[in-house]
């Protein structure tokens, strides 16, 4: 069998489709640099990160242990965080905590309240009584 005969544009278009072909693998073969080169460097990204993390953990770990060697006590202040602080000011923010109410003010046993609601309820009766009593005659 013999081959089919050529044309001079056949040829010319073979050669068309396989520069366009060469070019098409050259994109491929960059883009697959690009992705192995991205891809390596987020492995790297994540492992430094895995580090980091795992630094900050002994950090914490270590830290824990130390003030509590040393007697420190955890305090969660009214935003929410938390501190390490030495014994003696710890308690004395604590007993400071217990003096005062939400609103900042000196803390009143509910039974203080309630004796300084009836004194001006029973002043405002004799008031009333008098005012009364003055109004008749």
């Amino acid at each position: 069998m013999s081959e089919p005969a050529r044309h001079p544009d056949q040829d010319a278009l073979r050669e068309q489709i396989r520069a366009e072909l060469e070019a098409e693998h050259q994109r491929r073969l960059e883009r697959f640099q690009e992705r192995r080169s991205r891809a390596h460097e987020s492995t790297k990204a994540h492992q430094e990160s895995r580090q980091r993390k795992a630094e900050e953990d002994l950090r914490q770990a270590e830290r824990r242990a130390f003030y509590q060697e040393q007697g420190y006590k955890e305090y969660v202040d009214s935003n929410g965080r938390a501190e390490w602080l030495p014994p003696q000011e710890y308690e004395w923010r604590m007993r400071r905590r217990k003096k005062r109410d939400r609103k900042g003010r000196e803390y009143q046993p509910s039974v203080l309240s309630r004796r300084r609601e009836i004194a001006i309820y029973v002043v405002a009766a004799v008031v009333a009584v008098l005012l009364g009593l003055i109004l008749i005659r």
